[in-house]
Formats: structure tokens, sequence, C-alpha cells
């Protein structure tokens, strides 16, 4: 910009000093002594050459400007062009961190899982301990009180109630319908039956179990008739007491026939 302000200085020094001097014509009034159409052809050519230089000079300048505009719009281009692909680097970071936490809560699932199976494992073994133990001392009063020859004996707990509960059954409720009074025959037999009753905790805890065993121990659980024994034994006392309290009305109001 700088040289051409110059050179346009230069070139009307120069275009006025061809004026003064041409044609005789003096500084005061170079301009007076030329007609028209000189001083027309005169300006014609002195400014072309100048127009022709501004012109030149703009066009050069839009030259840069459109340069750099077009320098810019590749940039423009080359950012967008990073910003897509960081764009799609972040999508894949996204969707491998959604893959991820859907493997972090299927692992999370399957640890709960097995937790919880292990827990429940847990819980059926213990039940299962505490049920051989609740039967083995139900099974020990049972023998003691009931010793008899129809009972199988050599088997183990399970087993034994198992082969044996409709046995029990039937003894247990004989003996409640044995008891006729207050003979002696009948005192024994209360006296058996009281003792039978103090298998009752350990058939309780034992039906109080059934919740916590597992699907075999609860299969089993079911033909070992536990239900049948312990309702056997409720009602042969319930029968002994209803008797015995009979048989005390009786003798109340006809003291004579005790």
């Amino acid at each position: 910009m700088k040289w051409m302000l110059i050179a346009s200085v230069v070139w009307l020094v120069v275009g006025g000093l061809v004026l003064v001097n041409s044609n005789g014509c003096d500084a005061t009034n170079a301009l007076f002594c030329l007609d028209a159409n000189e001083l027309g052809d005169f300006l014609a050519g002195f400014s072309a050459p100048l127009a022709f230089f501004w012109l030149a000079y703009a066009v050069r300048i839009q030259s840069r400007e459109l340069a750099t505009q077009q320098d810019e719009l590749r940039l423009t281009r080359e950012e967008l062009r990073l910003t897509r692909e960081v764009a799609t680097e972040a999508k894949e970071a996204t969707r491998e961190q959604a893959k991820e936490a859907r493997r972090s809560a299927e692992y999370f699932e399957i640890q709960t899982k097995l937790m919880k199976d292990e827990r429940e494992v847990d819980i059926h073994v213990d039940a299962s301990e505490k049920l051989k133990r609740a039967l083995r001392v139900a099974r020990g009063s049972l023998i003691a009180n009931l010793g008899s020859p129809n009972l199988e004996y050599h088997i183990d707990e399970q087993e034994w109630f198992a082969a044996n509960h409709r046995t029990l059954v039937t003894m247990i409720s004989q003996m409640g319908e044995s008891i006729t009074g207050d003979d002696n025959r009948s005192q024994q037999l209360r006296s058996s039956l009281s003792r039978i009753a103090e298998v009752l905790p350990a058939l309780n805890a034992a039906l109080a179990l059934e919740p916590d065993l597992g699907a075999t121990d609860k299969a089993i659980f079911k033909a070992i008739g536990i239900q049948q024994v312990q309702d056997a034994v409720a009602h042969a006392l319930s029968t002994a007491s209803r008797k015995r309290l009979a048989t005390a009305l009786t003798n109340l109001k006809n003291p004579d026939a005790k």
C-alpha cells in the first residue's frame, strides 16, 4: 500500500512537470494554455496508467483476501473433520462404556445370584442338620416310651419316621382311647402319654424347619409323617384330659362309685 502511494505521488509530480513543460506553457497557466481536446487527451493518457496500476493493486489485494478466505475455509473444514472424528471417537467411547456398564451389571447380577444361592444352600444345610437333631431327639423319646417289636430301629432318623409314622400314630391313638378312668392301667397310660408329650417341642421344631429345607429334603419331609405324629400326640393328650375330667365329675356326683 505504501509503495503504491509513493508511486502515485511520483507519477503525479512527473505528470505535472510534463504538463508545465508541454507546448511552451509556464507553470502559472499550464492548464489554460491547452485547449479542451489536448487537456482531455493529456489527462486520459496521464491517468490511465495510474488507474491500471491501482486496479492491478486492487486485484492483487482481492486475490490475497480470497486466498486468505480459502485458507480459512480449508482450516474450517479441517476443524469440522477433526470435530467429527472427535465426536465419532466420543460416540465409540460412550458405546464401549455402555457395554462395560452392561457387563458390570451382568457380573454384579451373577455375583448377587451366586451369593444368594450360597446363602440358600447354607440355610438348607443348616435346616437339614437341625431337622436331623430334632428327629433324633423325638425318636429317642418315642422309642423309650413306645418300645415295640413292630417298630424299625436300625435306620437313620428320617427313614425311621418314614417307616414307622403310621405305626406310631396307631399306637399313640390307641393309648389315648385305652384310658377309661382312674384305674391302674389308665394311670400308667396317662403317665406314658405325659412322657410322650415331651416329644412335642422336638416335633414342633422339626415342623418349623420345613420352609428352610431344600427341594429334596422337603420331598423327604412330606413322606416322614411328622405332622401326623404330632397330631396323634396332641389328640391322645386331649382325649386323656377329657376322660380324666369326665371321671372326676362322675366321682364328684357319685362318691360311692369311687
